[in-house]
């Protein structure tokens, strides 16, 4: 995800715990069975949903699904179309490089 900076370190931050948490709710669902011994879902199956919810909105924000990046106009090949400073310099017109 190139179009990340630093700025987005909280934001990542959050993802990751939020990461790291619902795999563990998902863990002890697995290990528990995801009904209980009468048949209902789990309080731990809606708090895991919750997790999951929560971090849908920080991938939104970070542009890490699809329809977030359209949604975001990013340009996820910006990093590989980034020129080396040295070429840049040297051109003078568009179309036009100085021999060296």
């Amino acid at each position: 995800m190139p179009w990340l900076t630093r700025a987005d370190g909280p934001a990542m931050k959050g993802w990751a715990e939020l990461e790291v948490l619902s795999a563990t709710v998902f863990a002890w669902l697995l290990k528990l069975n995801v009904l209980n011994s009468k048949g209902e879902p789990r309080r731990r199956l809606s708090e895991h949903r919750q997790l999951k919810i929560a971090q849908l909105q920080y991938e939104t924000a970070l542009g890490m699904t699809l329809l977030s990046r359209a949604t975001l106009k990013l340009n996820t090949t910006r990093a590989a179309l980034d020129l080396p400073a040295e070429m840049v310099a040297q051109v003078n017109e568009v179309g036009e490089i100085e021999e060296t």
